[in-house]
């Protein structure tokens, strides 16, 4: 899964704002900031899970995530799709 680590931000916002009905906004963003992107950032860099990865999904457009199917050969990516989700009725 990926996703800008800015969006990141502004979603722990939402859904703390969603389940608590209040968030510290700035508490929220200092730990975002100083905790979890670091870690995404040293994680990343260190694993490097997209070269291990068959697929990738980028959800940075929340409702409309697209994702790439990785061929077998190393460096080389297939096509981009696009995902559809809908909700039941």
């Amino acid at each position: 899964m990926s996703v800008n680590f800015e969006q990141t931000i502004d979603r722990a916002l939402t859904r703390s704002m969603a389940m608590a009905g209040s968030a510290d906004a700035a508490e929220i963003e200092r730990s975002r900031r100083h905790r979890y992107i670091p870690s995404q950032q040293l994680y990343f860099a260190t694993a490097r899970p997209t070269e291990h990865a068959d697929i990738i999904v980028y959800n940075d457009q929340l409702h409309e995530p697209t994702w790439d199917i990785r061929s077998a050969r190393p460096g080389t990516t297939g096509d981009r799709h696009e995902l559809v989700l809908r909700r039941p009725d």
